[in-house]
């Protein structure tokens, strides 16, 4: 469930990477760009990234605070 949410986070992101990029760039559809599809992948394989980061974060301290409450 945790990783479903993590990807639906990285989508979003990379969703609204193409609409940003394709403001800047202004050309054609948002999806007919080379370089606005390009953007996206890397926006998306970030946001992937980071989320990864959080998740793994939160249950390092979640086994932390475990490990603390069993004193």
């Amino acid at each position: 469930m945790e990783s479903q949410m993590s990807l639906t986070r990285a989508l979003l992101g990379a969703t609204y990477g193409i609409l940003i990029a394709d403001i800047f760039i202004q050309q054609g559809p948002v999806m007919g760009d080379y370089l606005t599809d390009l953007m996206a992948m890397v926006l998306f394989l970030v946001m992937l990234y980071i989320n990864r980061k959080l998740d793994s974060g939160h249950d390092e301290l979640m086994a932390e605070i475990k490990n603390t409450q069993s004193f």
